[in-house]
């Protein structure tokens, strides 16, 4: 029975350092990503190649508590009151 390996999320020790992965000889993402707690990374990590990171979190943003109004609608012209109805056809006219 195979014992799971401990995991740790890594970064290159410096900007556009190449760390190569020895499994899979692919470049560690500059972003990091995370590894199995191996002799090659531990190495990688004492020679600064690469430096243990805070995981990113990938889960979805969360809604804010504050509750969204839907967007105003307007009213069409036939709602209007009849007042208000003569004020948009006057504005018309005095041009």
């Amino acid at each position: 029975m195979k014992k799971e390996q401990e995991k740790v999320f890594l970064k290159p020790g410096r900007p556009g350092l190449i760390v190569r992965d020895p499994r899979t000889l692919k470049p560690l993402a500059e972003d990091g990503e995370e590894k199995p707690k191996t002799n090659y990374w531990l190495r990688r990590i004492r020679c600064g190649d690469a430096i243990v990171a805070a995981a990113m979190k990938t889960s979805a943003p969360k809604q804010s508590k504050k509750e969204e109004k839907p967007p105003v609608e307007m009213a069409p012209e036939s709602w209007l009151g009849e007042q208000e109805n003569s004020k948009v056809k006057s504005k018309g006219k005095d041009k």
